[in-house]
């Protein structure tokens, strides 16, 4: 699976010295182009089809250098994800 963004995301925002969850997102949304944006929606809406459950899409996650947590959240790394690409989404829209 390419999944450029999602590492970029991944692998730069999200690693063992991030400082908060949606703070880091913003420093993402703040610093990355439009056309960025756009693919790191499309390549979250194809993990969520292609990984049918948590423990993969953990598993994917980790082997990017995720250091967030989402095991014992609402909605988990699934929820997790939906989320960054509803703010972005959203981040699109207002630019």
């Amino acid at each position: 699976m390419k999944t450029p963004q999602l590492e970029t995301l991944i692998g730069v925002y999200y690693h063992q010295d991030f400082e908060t969850v949606w703070g880091t997102l913003d420093d993402y949304l703040a610093h990355s182009a439009a056309t960025e944006r756009a693919e790191l929606v499309d390549e979250i809406g194809g993990i969520l089809v292609t990984l049918s459950n948590d423990a993969e899409i953990d598993r994917y996650l980790d082997s990017l250098g995720n250091c967030v947590d989402c095991s014992k959240e609402p909605g988990g790394y699934r929820g997790w994800l939906e989320e960054i690409a509803r703010r972005v989404r959203a981040h699109l829209a207002d630019a």
